[in-house]
């Protein structure tokens, strides 16, 4: 009796969401970014996202993300600074939340006096 030939049926592929392409950053936030370096010799900038990012001992502390940045924070800082009108867990992807990183309110750039609130908790982490 001759046999059938096997065919294959292609399994479903899980799909995973794009990644969306990232508006380049305005100056004013990246003129931030190196103010707030200033105060972080030991810091190694690389990209993130295409934006500009901090390293320290190749941990990533703080980072520009569109008009806001991003910050690393203890979980005692992070519970503060959520308390922050307009602050946020940051998402690089909506739903895709990335622990232990907050993003800076949207009124950062109307507010120059408040623009380095909660870069020195990043620094001690």
């Amino acid at each position: 009796m001759p046999t059938k030939p096997k065919t294959k049926i292609p399994k479903p592929k899980p799909q995973t969401p794009k990644m969306p392409k990232f508006k380049p950053a305005p100056e004013w936030i990246k003129e931030l970014f190196a103010k707030v370096l200033g105060d972080f010799p030991m810091a190694e900038q690389r990209q993130m996202f295409g934006y500009p990012c901090a390293f320290v001992k190749g941990q990533m502390f703080v980072g520009v993300f569109g008009e806001a940045l991003m910050m690393r924070l203890s979980e005692t800082d992070r519970a503060k600074f959520l308390k922050l009108e307009g602050a946020k867990q940051f998402e690089p992807m909506p739903g895709r939340p990335m622990r232990e990183y907050e993003r800076s309110p949207e009124c950062l750039r109307d507010a120059p006096a408040r623009r380095q609130p909660q870069c020195p908790a990043a620094r001690r982490r």
